[in-house]
This record gives structure tokens, sequence and C-alpha cells, in this order.
């Protein structure tokens, strides 16, 4: 009798206690009413003094349930190391969250490799930067790559007001001292270049790209004032790609003249050293979209000829090719915007000047449009490019006559 009442006892067990449902809905739903019941005996228990510190409590239980790691499961099924779009997944990005194995190299890798589906996978990555504490020292934003994946998604997915929220903690951050005021100027710089190189990009939003450089610079001489040369640290770059814009790419719609005067306004705060800060003026004022002009690139150009020959020389050996070329450019666009004035005089000079300067520059330059020319039409921008490179040594053709 005794034997058979505890062989009965483990069915009798079950029936009182039966085994949790492995169920993710049933599971929820007991979760929930075990946390209504709690709430409501709390209730019970404890004045109306402490309520406001339970709801405090309730908001940091659900910031904990709401971490990745805690809402995911992660999938069980093998996957194919051969198989690169599926390693590559979002569902495999929000695995390795899940797992604790989530890298910034992993996020690149599912940015680069999802680009039908970022909608859903950039609420994932914003979350896993917060719960996993890297918007905390913003130390992310340091990878160059990460950032100019990163930054234009969110510019995309409209969660713009984030970036600004990030750059106004760098900000007011820029004053701590050693490694952790490194990541800041650097994080800040990535940040600010990738949200204007973003905007220029896309015609629509070229002139908020402008905007937002400006804005951007403002707040800083704001923050930290008496601070000019950190100021300059952080932004000089996106300033710099703002001008190389300005003065290199064609647009279908017009520029704002005002806009465009506060931009060169802004150059002698971010462009201290003086022969860029007059080269990036003087290309500025050649650009102008409502009143060009070429006075300032003749003043920079004739600097070249008050050096005497030894410095010349000093400084000709440190010109990188690049330079040069920034140069030539600048003196032909100015050469052109002479001789639609008819002012014959400076436009003649600069061909002088640069076919007596670096000559080397201009053979270099017709060889590469005959080459374009030669290869044939393969492409309408590499047709427009040749183009107008062809026009810049038939203006030196005709100015040579002058």
């Amino acid at each position: 009798m005794r034997v058979s009442s505890m062989l009965r006892f483990p069915s009798l067990a079950s029936k009182i206690h039966p085994p949790l449902t492995l169920n993710p809905r049933e599971t929820q739903k007991l979760l929930s009413l075990m946390r209504t019941s709690f709430r409501q005996n709390l209730d019970n228990a404890q004045p109306d003094s402490v309520r406001r510190e339970e709801r405090i409590l309730d908001q940091h239980f659900l910031s904990i349930l709401s971490n990745p790691q805690l809402n995911h499961k992660p999938h069980t099924r093998v996957r194919s190391k051969s198989t690169g779009d599926v390693e590559r997944s979002i569902v495999h990005f929000k695995d390795q969250i899940a797992a604790g194995t989530a890298t910034i190299a992993s996020a690149k890798d599912a940015i680069a490799n999802e680009k039908a589906s970022n909608s859903e996978l950039l609420p994932s990555i914003l979350q896993w930067l917060w719960s996993s504490g890297a918007t905390r020292t913003m130390e992310f934003a340091t990878d160059s790559e990460f950032s100019g994946l990163l930054i234009p998604l969110m510019i995309k997915e409209d969660v713009e007001t984030t970036v600004w929220s990030w750059m106004q903690k760098l900000q007011h951050n820029i004053f701590n001292v050693g490694f952790e005021a490194r990541v800041n100027v650097l994080a800040y710089r990535n940040i600010l270049f990738n949200l204007v190189r973003t905007k220029l990009l896309v015609e629509d939003t070229f002139q908020s790209g402008i905007i937002a450089f400006l804005e951007a610079t403002v707040n800083l001489l704001e923050t930290i004032p008496n601070s000019s040369h950190r100021v300059q640290d952080l932004v000089r770059v996106a300033g710099r790609h703002v001008s190389f814009h300005l003065t290199t790419k064609q647009r279908k719609s017009p520029l704002d003249p005002r806009l465009y005067d506060s931009f060169i306004r802004s150059v002698e705060i971010w462009e201290t050293y003086h022969p860029h800060a007059d080269y990036t003026r003087a290309y500025l004022n050649v650009r102008h979209p409502l009143k060009p002009s070429a006075v300032s690139a003749v003043e920079y150009l004739k600097t070249w000829n008050s050096i005497d020959k030894k410095t010349e020389s000093a400084v000709e050996e440190k010109l990188s090719p690049q330079i040069k070329r920034r140069i030539s450019y600048l003196s032909l666009d100015a050469a052109q915007l002479l001789l639609k004035q008819d002012n014959l005089q400076d436009s003649g000079w600069i061909m002088q000047f640069l076919s007596t300067r670096w000559p080397s520059t201009f053979e270099k330059q017709e060889s590469v449009v005959k080459a374009r020319h030669s290869i044939g039409r393969r492409s309408d921008q590499a047709w427009r490019t040749g183009k107008a490179e062809l026009s810049n040594l038939q203006l030196l053709d005709r100015l040579a006559t002058v």
C-alpha cells in the first residue's frame, strides 16, 4: 500500500505543480501575471510616499528587458561558412548581439551587405550601441569606416536628431584630457564630416549640408569660446570638403548667395594657415553664384612672383603634384572668368604665369585629355570631364595670342 502510494506521487505532484511550458507566448503571459500580482501586493504593502521610487524601478526593469541580449532568441540552425550572404544577414548580426559577440566589424559588415533592409537593421545597431555602453564613450565613432557607413544610414532613415545629440555630447566633453580628449576630437570630426558629406552628395540636400556645417561651427564657438584652435581642429576637414564641392562640382539648382557668403566668411575660422586660406577664398570668389570675381585669385597667384629664386626653389620642392594641380585649376578657372569679363590683361598674365611656372603640369594634363578622347565616349561623365579639360587647353591657346 505504501509502495503504490509512492508510485502515484509523481503523477499527483504533476497535477499540483505542472511543469512550466516552453511556449514563448504562454511564458510571456505567465511572467505578466506574476509581475501584475507582485505589483498589486507591493502597492498594498507600501505607502504612497514610495510610489515614485517604484516607478523608477519600473523604468529600470523595462530598460533591462529591452536589452537585445534578452529580447532576441539566437537561431540554432547551422550556417554554411561558405555562404557569405547568409553570414552577413541581419539575422546573423542579431544572433551576435544576443550571444554578446557583436563587434564594430560585424556591424560594418551588416550595413555593407544589407542594402535593402537597412530600416530593420538600424534600430538593432543603435540599440546595441546604447545597451553595450558604447554611446557613453563614443569611441565607436573614431572608426572612420564605421562612421562613414552609420551616419549616412541614420540620415537616410531620418534619425538625424541622434547624430546631433552625439555631437552635442562630444563638444561639451572636448576639454577632457588624455586618451578621452583624443577620442572626443576624432569622434566629433568623423561624425561632422560624414553628416556634411552625406548631404552634399544629394542635390536636394546640398544647401542643408552647408547649413549643417555652419551650424556646427557656431555651436562650437558658443560652447568653447576663446579656443579657436580647438574649433579649427574639429571642423577643418568638413570645411575643406564643403569648399571642394563648391569649387569643383556642377549643380543643377542655384545656390543661395547669402549662404555662400557666410561660408566664405567662415574660412578664417577653420583655415588659419594663410596660404591655404587665401587659396580657398580666391577659388570660392571665382565660383560665386551671383558675383564671381577673380581679383583675389590674381592677387594670390601674384604672391608666387614675389618669392625670391632661392626661396622659390625650396618651396617648389615641397609642393606636391596635387597642390600644383589645384593651383593650375584655380588659374584656368580664373583666366576663363577674366576672359568672359573682357579682362585680357589679367587673363594673359595668368597664362604667362602658368606656362613659365609649371609647364610639366600642362603637358601631363594635355596627355590625359588626349588619352581620354582616344578611348572614346565610354560614359557621359567622362566625356563631359574630357570636354571641360579640352576647353581649358583651348583657352590657353587663345590667351597665348593675346
